[in-house]
């Protein structure tokens, strides 16, 4: 039964000119949390934002259920390092690429939950950031409006960037990061 749903999904997907579903479903060996992936453009995404717990992450005010909903958030050097065996933090390029191949839309990318189309299946919610210190102190800021993800990549500063998605806005910017913010995570790998 399992493989005639996968197969049913595969055709769908090739009929409607949509991704290629990738697999149905990834486990995480260090956890055992189940992620789905897809195939958009030359790239193998995850569908919701990682939630492995290490190093310096958190759950918006340390509710398990919200990091079922969101995912974790990280400071950047856990970022870097947090993806399962095989997947990567995707480069600010990698990031373009999916804009580009999603028509630059946020929408197309947005769950439906989150006044989304969720055209390519990304399911992209938005899980706000973590302030972590500073002369503000500690705060969890904009979840249920607004998605930060990390990028692989740091400007000429040194300043790692990140990708912002808003929930009425059609765009997927890039800013630069000062290190005391804690943002989502998406990893991809390139297909096999």
């Amino acid at each position: 039964m399992k493989k005639l749903f996968c197969t049913l999904i595969f055709i769908c997907s090739l009929a409607f000119g949509q991704n290629e579903i990738y697999g149905i479903e990834v486990t995480d060996l260090r956890d055992g949390q189940k992620y789905h992936a897809i195939k958009i453009g030359n790239y193998v995404w995850m569908t919701r934002n990682l939630s492995h717990k290490k190093g310096n992450s958190w759950c918006y005010e340390n509710k398990d259920i919200n990091c079922e909903t969101y995912g974790r958030l990280y400071d950047w050097n856990t970022a870097r390092r947090v993806c399962p065996d095989g997947w990567r933090l995707p480069s600010r390029m990698e990031w373009n690429d999916l804009k580009k191949e999603t028509g630059s839309l946020g929408r197309n990318l947005r769950s439906k939950s989150w006044n989304g189309t969720d055209a390519f299946e990304f399911r992209a919610l938005p899980g706000g950031y973590r302030f972590g210190s500073g002369f503000m102190g500690v705060g969890y800021i904009n979840s249920g409006y607004q998605g930060y993800w990390w990028t692989a990549t740091e400007d000429s500063g040194g300043k790692a960037l990140y990708k912002y998605m808003g929930d009425h806005d059609d765009v997927l910017e890039h800013f630069q990061s000062k290190s005391q913010l804690a943002l989502s995570v998406r990893c991809i790998r390139d297909p096999h």
